[in-house]
């Protein structure tokens, strides 16, 4: 997400909160206020805590003031849930409850991965669960995690630190979304485009990143290539070749959301 779309989810959940607090604090005042506001000589508005609103913020904070209370409460909880969305897998851990049947859904994964169940440590919240591996458990457990297909379809996000890993668990609709856009980087993978962009482009070698999003409102698949100047050419073919893919690609009815999918190619 962007910087000022992080900004506005932010200062959306500071001005529920304002407003939330201010609700409690003047609830027997607020219809009083109002009938003499327009009189009455104008106040700058305050934060909590006696800061000074600066007129951006006192027009937004101005739309919660008339809502009622259940709606500044779902409000505000929309918008704590934004903001936790935003944060890395190791803090939001922190700020979730345990749910042990997300333990139960994902040891089947991490038995293989790791060989057995003594092997690591699992502990899942409402999103985000934390590894700890065991000494001298497999050393190729990190490449197996990111390669595996059924880890593609189970995790979001990975984030792997000393002696601690986390992943973020994927909802069930955005896991059939996803299924449909490993179809297209295995077609990518094997195509005749795609060897030929290699042969082309061999004398600029390097990695060409490609990302396959879903785009929910038109209901088609995106691809997104990341710039770079010296391997341009190669990168425009290999974009085409996944574009004439997906050009050819039927997203079932069935499919609303996927999580995006970001695919390294190798040149040559």
């Amino acid at each position: 997400m962007s910087k000022p779309m992080v900004v506005s989810v932010v200062l959306g959940a500071s001005l529920a909160v304002n407003v939330y607090l201010l609700l409690e604090k003047n609830a027997a005042k607020q219809s009083v206020s109002r009938r003499v506001g327009a009189a009455a000589s104008p106040k700058p508005s305050l934060a909590a805590g006696g800061r000074a609103l600066s007129p951006v913020v006192r027009a937004a904070r101005q739309r919660y003031v008339d809502l009622d209370r259940e709606t500044i409460e779902l409000r505000l909880v929309e918008a704590e849930a934004k903001v936790n969305s935003l944060l890395p897998e190791d803090q939001r851990f922190e700020l979730e409850m345990p749910v042990p049947e997300n333990d139960e859904r994902v040891q089947p994964f991490f038995d293989k991965v790791f060989g057995g169940r003594d092997k690591y440590e699992l502990e899942c919240r409402e999103t985000v669960c934390r590894l700890l591996p065991e000494r001298g458990a497999n050393d190729n457990w990190m490449m197996a995690m990111q390669s595996d297909p059924d880890g593609f379809l189970m995790f979001e996000a990975q984030m792997f630190a000393a002696g601690e890993s986390f992943v973020t668990l994927m909802e069930s609709d955005r896991a059939a979304g996803r299924r449909l856009l490993m179809t297209v980087t295995s077609k990518l993978r094997a195509s005749d485009a795609l060897a030929r962009c290699k042969k082309e482009h061999a004398s600029t070698p390097g990695m060409v990143g490609v990302e396959l999003e879903f785009d929910e409102q038109a209901r088609k698949i995106v691809v997104v290539a990341k710039r770079n100047p010296p391997m341009q050419a190669a990168i425009d073919c290999v974009q085409r070749a996944a574009e004439d893919i997906v050009a050819t690609t039927i997203v079932p009815s069935d499919i609303v959301r996927a999580a995006p999918i970001r695919m390294p190619i190798s040149i040559p």
